[in-house]
């Protein structure tokens, strides 16, 4: 029996912050902490994700932890989902085992580096124009991750342009990754990475084989390598990913 498979992500995919929409018929996706939302989907998302929905079995492969991707209100009737930028495969509503223990040593790993990087962008942030929340995202208590997120009142482009030539210049970062998409920027080490969660979980507990089809949809670059792991790839017409080819291709016309 043919099976599909869509591993897609989620904020600024599916559903975005509404001062990013351009409709005004929008319906709630996600919601802060204190139960306010803060994401909502577009009439034509809506659209896009009925579509999906008929096609195959959803995978939200996403940057959310488990606190933030329980706060989607969204429905993904399917066994899987990618967390975290790929530290955390759910199976059936449960971390998949042996990468979690994956994950855990690598948490263990780099958690004294994370908490420098934390301190670091703290210092740094009280000299940029802007508003900006520096903090470790955990996941399942592990600590993943620093991210940067500049308040969308004080956003300005320019502040996290200036922390992430601090990051180059100043901090250690072998081992890691910067990844920059509107107003956050995140550090991470290389080894949260989405496209290994969606090939474990393709090749080790899916068992793709030649009559099995995977989409992959995204709107960053961070999304970019996952979508190479899948037999076709998809990205909103307004994203990170688009305006980097269109940058190349005019680029090569020049």
């Amino acid at each position: 029996m043919n099976r599909v498979f869509i591993f897609t992500d989620l904020d600024d995919t599916l559903f975005s912050s509404r001062w990013k929409q351009q409709s005004e018929y929008l319906h709630p996706a996600a919601l802060l902490k204190d139960g306010q939302p803060v994401s909502f989907t577009s009439p034509k998302q809506r659209l896009f994700i009925e579509l999906l929905t008929k096609m195959g079995e959803i995978v939200p492969t996403t940057a959310r932890n488990i606190d933030s991707f329980n706060r989607v209100l969204l429905q993904f009737p399917g066994r899987y989902a990618v967390l975290s930028n790929g530290a955390i495969i759910l199976q059936d509503g449960v971390p998949e085992k042996n990468w979690l223990q994956k994950s855990r040593d690598t948490s263990e790993q780099f958690a004294p580096r994370l908490q420098q990087l934390l301190v670091f962008l703290e210092q740094e942030a009280r000299f940029v124009p802007a508003q900006i929340n520096n903090r470790i995202i955990y996941d399942y208590g592990l600590p993943l991750y620093v991210l940067s997120k500049c308040s969308r009142e004080t956003y300005d482009g320019k502040s996290l342009d200036i922390l992430e030539e601090k990051l180059k210049e100043q901090v250690d970062l072998e081992g890691m990754f910067i990844h920059r998409n509107h107003n956050n920027l995140a550090v991470y080490p290389h080894t949260f990475d989405k496209e290994a969660a969606v090939r474990y979980l393709q090749e080790e507990i899916m068992k793709l084989d030649e009559n099995d089809l995977s989409i992959g949809i995204g709107d960053s670059m961070a999304d970019f390598s996952f979508l190479t792991a899948c037999d076709f790839a998809i990205a909103p017409s307004r994203s990170q990913i688009i305006s980097m080819f269109k940058s190349v291709i005019q680029r090569d016309k020049q």
